[in-house]
């Protein structure tokens, strides 16, 4: 506790402001002194080069060690070469709260589910039991405590609020207040809290909701991660250079010059982009004019026969 003081220095009876207090207080309080001295706090006891008329502030501050006095305790401070005291202090302690000192706690209180005891409005849980209703076991969360459960509802180890401030944690998950905060801490704003989902799966269970954004895992992507890298009906798919090499190496052929197949790529990203083929004899010419653009690329000629494969590709997907 600090308390503050304003004193006029008008009488010259030495140099400097100098502060004194009776020793007579009780082991358990401690007294330390702060003085606003030329612009600058300082802590102890004296100011040097006070100015006669000048006003010196100045702060008390008391600490109580221990809760052993049941009595209010009288401080007295005075300042050096003046018979008056300056001002007297009297410290009442409070050990505990009044509620507490009420013998007769409700006992196995509904508020705390029937496994503690309801004392100043706060619930203190049956061995074994934890949460601020009591409602959670701990030993099935593998925790031995209530301040356990409640660092698994905070973001970062060092955070002083349960799920961001925004939200109460229920055993080991954060609860949002409702229109406030979403997120697995209550960590995003409202309206950023929900990822897209495939087949009802926020991220298509390939990844992570960060605040309205899927942050896919290694090998998926999409905005809701619902694409496999494999997955030929994704934008992102390319033709396999090694799928076509091994396909012309049994026809006896040189290796595809990359030209080739960075116009496949091009051609199915086309195609993926909104370009639609029907399975009738105008799809098939043309593929045949892709397939011929391709297969000119670079230089390098190939038959439609060798690369009929990749037609049917086409065609069908």
């Amino acid at each position: 506790m600090s308390v503050s003081f304003k004193h006029l220095h008008w009488k010259y009876v030495m140099d400097g402001f100098e502060l004194r207090f009776s020793n007579l207080q009780p082991e358990d309080l401690e007294v330390t002194f702060e003085i606003m001295c030329e612009g600058e706090l300082i802590q102890g006891t004296r100011c040097k080069n006070v100015p006669m008329g000048s006003v010196v502030e100045f702060y008390a501050i008391f600490h109580l060690r221990s809760c052993s006095a049941s009595e209010n305790i009288p401080v007295a401070i005075g300042v050096y070469g003046y018979e008056e005291i300056v001002a007297a202090v009297y410290i009442t302690p409070f050990c505990s709260c009044e509620c507490e000192k009420i013998t007769n706690h409700i006992e196995a209180a509904s508020q705390c589910s029937n496994n503690g005891k309801l004392v100043c409005g706060s619930c203190e849980c049956n061995k074994g039991m934890g949460g601020k209703h009591c409602d959670c076991d701990l030993a099935y969360y593998n925790v031995s405590s209530t301040s356990e459960l409640e660092a698994q509802c905070k973001r970062n180890a060092d955070d002083e609020e349960v799920c961001s401030g925004k939200g109460h944690c229920q055993c080991n998950k954060c609860e949002c207040f409702p229109g406030q905060a979403n997120g697995k801490y209550c960590e995003c704003n409202a309206e950023d809290g929900y990822c897209p989902k495939a087949n009802g799966v926020e991220c298509s269970s390939h990844g992570k909701c960060v605040c309205g954004v899927c942050e896919c895992r290694e090998g998926y992507s999409g905005e809701d991660c619902s694409c496999h890298a494999g997955d030929r009906h994704c934008p992102e798919y390319t033709v396999n250079p090694e799928e076509i090499q091994s396909s012309l190496e049994e026809e006896g052929e040189d290796k595809v010059d990359e030209t080739v197949l960075e116009s496949s790529n091009e051609a199915i990203a086309s195609i993926s982009d909104g370009q639609e083929i029907n399975k009738d004899d105008q799809s098939v010419t043309q593929g045949e004019k892709i397939a011929s653009e391709m297969a000119t690329a670079g230089g390098l000629t190939l038959t439609l026969y060798q690369l009929f494969p990749f037609l049917l590709f086409l065609i069908l997907f």
